[in-house]
């Protein structure tokens, strides 16, 4: 079980395990890492850190002990937002010596260091993290299966455009197309977005956003992006089925029910563009950005009760 999962499991043998030890040996190094993770539990972080810190001080030679206990006070480190300290903990984590096969604790703190890297806007180190995790997954294959593989490609599409390492992101895009299981329609979404919004190949970026819904009709952004990319084109009559599937992905936003019966009016199709502007009103266009993946901001319902004031009646 990697040490990732637990950092916030509450329940569990690990978690009786941290329980019994710290109760029947409090005082030896063991019992002070384990109260020092049931401190870490409970939001207890400064206490966390003065446990583990203490564990490694009173018995530097067990290399375990020490690894596990700097790998848990860099994650009290970065959850009080001590960034420095928590790279510098993670970081000696991965200053042990490993075998053949990285280990799990190995590999997590390259995640976490990742993250801290991310979060203090240091991409280049971030990624330069999630790159050696693929590559010390490919190395020791028999832990894939507790990892989010694919999603590490994914981070690192993301990390690559934000480097403007348009390149090295579609590498990883045609990676997650060829041999992804479960985002591949991630793999067509993104390497439409950068033929689309940066190679002058528009075209192709559309195709793209069709693979990437076909593949996965619950794609939102790739349903979202179709519906502008038509918009743009003057394409109104293929708007309003790629709407209704956007719908079946997040029916409780009103404004795509707004957005299709716009596009019905537009078609010249007014009883089932007043049906969905009634629908509308249904639902809050609180929180419209947010819920909608920031494709759409709008209050719909000033103007869909417009809309049913003059056409409606």
């Amino acid at each position: 079980m990697s040490g990732l999962i637990l950092r916030i499991q509450k329940k569990g043998m690990f978690h009786t395990n941290m329980i019994n030890l710290s109760k029947s040996f409090p005082d030896s190094s063991y019992g002070i890492f384990a109260k020092g993770y049931l401190n870490l539990n409970q939001s207890k972080y400064e206490d966390c850190i003065a446990d583990f810190e203490k564990a490694i001080k009173n018995n530097s030679n067990d290399i375990y002990l020490s690894r596990e206990s700097f790998f848990y006070k860099g994650i009290c480190n970065f959850d009080i937002s001590k960034y420095d300290e928590a790279i510098e903990d993670f970081t000696k984590v991965l200053e042990f010596k490993e075998g053949q096969e990285p280990s799990e604790t190995y590999i997590n703190a390259l995640l976490e260091r990742s993250k801290v890297y991310n979060r203090i806007k240091k991409y280049d180190l971030a990624k330069e993290g999630i790159s050696e995790v693929i590559e010390s997954l490919k190395k020791n294959k028999k832990l894939i299966q507790y990892y989010d593989y694919e999603q590490y490609h994914v981070d690192r599409i993301s990390l690559n455009y934000t480097l403007k390492n348009y390149a090295a992101a579609l590498e990883d895009c045609d990676w997650l197309i060829k041999e992804s299981k479960d985002k591949k329609d991630l793999g067509y979404f993104y390497r439409g977005q950068f033929k689309y919004k940066l190679l002058d190949d528009p075209e192709g970026g559309y195709e793209d956003y069709l693979k990437a819904a076909q593949t996965n009709p619950k794609n939102f952004a790739a349903l979202a992006t179709i519906v502008e990319v038509l918009n743009k084109k003057g394409e109104y009559k293929k708007i309003p089925s790629y709407l209704t599937l956007a719908i079946k992905v997040k029916p409780q936003l009103g404004v795509l029910y707004y957005a299709r019966g716009y596009f019905y009016a537009q078609l010249g199709d007014r009883v089932n563009s007043c049906k969905d502007m009634r629908e509308s009103l249904k639902y809050s266009s609180e929180d419209v950005e947010r819920d909608s993946e920031g494709y759409y901001s709008m209050d719909h319902l000033p103007g869909a009760n417009s809309f049913i004031n003059v056409n409606c009646r």
